[in-house]
């Protein structure tokens, strides 16, 4: 009966029914126990398959066939082992290989060792503890110079793999009867205060030679084949390929227990690594399929790349959101109708997608937030900067389902956050908060102040920064700042730092009517009693009806602990930087109003450099606001006639990824201009636009840099390129997009080009 499925026969029920008649207080551990010696059930390596027999009896039980005795109480992990009290004294290495001298791979034995081993995953590792399936083996990593460096497990597979069946090609019944070959390396951790070249690839190395002899030692099965998931968002899966693992394909976002079919798991990269040359001989029982590797698609175009991991449920759902981010970017401001070019079919399909109860907008940005997440990661320095925004439609009073702005418009009210580097460039989106206002709630704001931080709308700035903490989590070599205007200055906002254990930093500009107390005094009081650190120069941005200008700016620092409001009392004192920023040395008659700028960061504010810093920091603020100055005056958000808010939340979340492409197209032609300009643009693209240019119907063999196409961008909407007018804004880009389109449709048609396989 070895490797035999569990199944409970009529007469092994009434033997069972028998039995507890005998014995009623047996233990459900017991039973199953006597269970499997009666049947002769065991594993390969001849020990009882009880685990197995129990989940069966549960089955049964839940079908109502037989009643076994009550589940005793289980022992929790902390009474079986307690790590939580348990203190490391963890290297911090920055050396080459050789430095670390004798490397150990240690198996995990006793009490102490597993001990760590849950220590380190539970403290170091980006999922935590974790519980291990069937069959398992653990192992620490420690060099005989410095201590503990990290440490893997091994454990059962998955037993249902596409792209791992595929490659090793074996049949169903086939893989039923050699599954336990195959096992899976469900944690590899590396501390990453351990920065070692080559460490990865060692330690790998070192453990191969091993695996096999100790897993067929415990279990009495020889593995064959390792396999392994690697989180796209997080990671690129370096020390895999580096270590000669062979990418197979990529999961299907389900997960172990997912019977429900929801794919509610981020998409994962699935590695194998054989550990004997005939592996797939054994594994095939001698007749493998041919393999088929399901290599990562090649994207077409950046909106491919963006969201070629979308998760709508639906495949032809994930394919309709990319041709509509495509009409979208082609036709930036026009209707819906127009957007489709005007074909009856592709319109009646983008309000279908609008209505669509599965399509929700958090499934939308989610595959933007991941690209986001690994631009992020190639910065040691990232302003996460939010802002809110109110997106009026009282000109469409058709539109049902929405709030109030004010006394006379209505419509959403969104509140965004964006990565943008130290130059201003914008990364991508890092979250989004779209509400509408209860009418109800209209005139009470006496009253709103009475209730906790939680249940404001000012929540917002919370809420945002813990999506931040979310990304710096996944980021520890970059530093996040979250940045804020006047209207983020809340107490709150600090304390949830001070309270989470944060890592991501904030800077804030700091409201004069705040009367905000620190140990010295009013903040607005003390600042402008300090010694001057720094003078320096600055760009501010136009604004409304300020003219952009240079200003000189003298600066003020003081670290001092804010001490919380009267009616907050039960909060603790945080301890910030506070800068104090006055415009000095300007013309009286063409500036009314001087720069005057209190801002309070977490960051320490030690020295002129710094301060420079900081202040610039805040200075780029204003990205966001051409942000949303792009979304409403290009992609004319707010003229979007779709009937209900439902419709128009989806439709602006293909408006605001369209919105921060073209941002970033701009600010990056400005930034790396000598770029080649295929890192945006197609080759039909570049292409066309270069032959309208020069009025040449053959393009020429080099695609032109990133700012010559820029420049031919904006020409087509009227940008004159003269060494004086510097580069085309945001609204030149968005009219010669939506241009060139059109003219690269009619050279694919005029040159018979073929488009690349999308």
């Amino acid at each position: 009966m070895k490797n035999k499925r569990i199944e409970f026969c009529k007469e092994l029920i009434v033997w069972v029914q028998d039995y507890l008649k005998d014995n009623a207080n047996i233990s459900r551990t017991k039973l199953s126990k006597e269970i499997c010696k009666k049947m002769d059930w065991r594993s390969s390596s001849g020990k009882l398959k009880d685990i197995d027999c129990r989940k069966t009896m549960n089955k049964l039980e839940k079908r109502g066939i037989i009643e076994f005795p009550k589940s005793r109480e289980i022992l929790n992990f902390k009474k079986r082992g307690d790590y939580t009290n348990l203190t490391l004294s963890l290297p911090s290495i920055a050396c080459s290989l050789a430095e670390l001298e004798e490397i150990e791979i240690i198996r995990v034995c006793t009490g102490e060792q597993s001990k760590i081993w849950h220590y380190l995953m539970e403290k170091y590792h980006y999922l935590g503890k974790v519980y291990l399936y069937g069959h398992q083996i653990r192992y620490l990593i420690k060099s005989s110079k410095y201590g503990w460096l990290g440490g893997f497990s091994f454990s059962a597979s998955a037993w249902s793999l596409e792209c791992r069946d595929n490659y090793i090609g074996w049949s169903s019944e086939t893989k039923k009867r050699q599954l336990s070959k195959v096992i899976c390396n469900s944690r590899f951790l590396i501390l990453p205060s351990v920065k070692v070249k080559n460490l990865a690839s060692h330690v790998f190395s070192k453990m191969f030679k091993r695996l096999a002899e100790d897993w067929k030692r415990q279990y009495n099965i020889e593995p064959l084949l390792v396999e392994t998931f690697v989180d796209k968002s997080l990671f690129k899966g370096t020390c895999y390929q580096a270590s000669n693992w062979i990418f197979t394909g990529v999961t299907k976002g389900r997960g172990r227990n997912d019977q429900k079919r929801e794919k509610n798991k981020s998409v994962k990269d699935v590695y194998l690594f054989s550990l004997k040359k005939d592996w797939q001989t054994i594994l095939c029982e001698g007749k493998p399929k041919p393999k088929i590797i399901n290599e990562k698609p090649v994207p077409v175009d950046w909106i491919e790349e963006e969201l070629m991991d979308v998760e709508l449920g639906d495949n032809r759902l994930n394919k309709r959101l990319m041709t509509l981010t495509r009409d979208f970017y082609a036709t930036p401001g026009g209707d819906i109708p127009e957007i489709c070019n005007g074909k009856n079919a592709k319109t009646k399909a983008a309000y279908r997608f609008f209505d669509n109860q599965k399509v929700e907008i958090k499934d939308i940005f989610k595959p933007h937030y991941d690209s986001t997440l690994s631009r992020i990661k190639e910065h040691k320095v990232v302003l996460a900067v939010q802002d809110t925004t109110g997106l009026d439609y009282s000109t469409h009073p058709a539109t049902n389902d929405l709030g109030y702005l004010n006394k006379r418009k209505v419509g959403l009210i969104m509140h965004d956050t964006m990565a943008f580097i130290e130059d201003g460039t914008p990364l991508g989106l890092m979250d989004i908060q779209i509400w509408k206002r209860n009418f109800k709630d209209f005139g009470k704001k006496a009253k709103r102040k009475q209730l906790p931080i939680e249940e404001k709308e000012s929540y917002k700035w919370l809420k945002s920064y813990q999506s931040c903490e979310e990304f710096q989590n996944k980021c520890p070599n970059t530093t996040i700042v979250n940045v804020g205007d006047r209207e983020s200055d809340i107490y709150e906002y600090f304390v949830e730092k001070i309270n989470s254990g944060a890592r991501t930093e904030i800077l804030v500009r700091s409201e004069r009517t705040r009367v905000r107390k620190s140990n010295e005094g009013l903040i607005w009081e003390v600042l402008p009693q300090q010694e001057e650190m720094a003078q320096l120069n600055i760009h501010i941005a136009r604004s409304g009806n300020r003219k952009a200008r240079d200003a000189k700016l003298s600066v003020k620092v003081k670290r001092m602990n804010l001490i919380p409001p009267k009616t907050k009392s039960n909060l603790p004192e945080i301890a910030v930087s506070c800068i104090y920023v006055k415009e000095i040395e300007y013309d009286e008659t063409k500036v009314k109003n001087p720069l005057e700028w209190m801002l309070t960061t977490t960051v320490e504010v030690n020295d002129e450099e710094t301060v420079r810093r900081v202040v610039d920091w805040y200075a780029k603020r204003w990205g966001i606001e051409i942000y949303h100055k792009t979304l409403k005056s290009g992609c004319k958000i707010e003229e979007r006639q779709l009937g209900n808010a439902d419709r128009i939340e989806k439709c602006l979340a293909i408006d605001l990824i369209v919105a921060w492409r073209v941002c970033y197209l701009t600010k990056l032609g400005r930034e790396v201009p000598e770029l080649p300009c295929t890192v945006f643009f197609e080759d039909s693209e570049w292409k066309a636009l270069v032959c309208f240019h020069t009025e040449n119907s053959n393009p020429p063999e080099n695609p032109p840099t990133l700012k010559e196409a820029v420049l031919m961008v904006g020409k087509l909407a009227g940008h004159l390129g003269r060494k004086s007018d510097g580069m085309p804004g945001i609204k030149k880009m968005w009219k010669g997009l939506q241009k060139l389109d059109n003219i690269a449709e009619m050279w694919i048609i005029m040159s018979g080009y073929k488009r690349k396989p999308g």
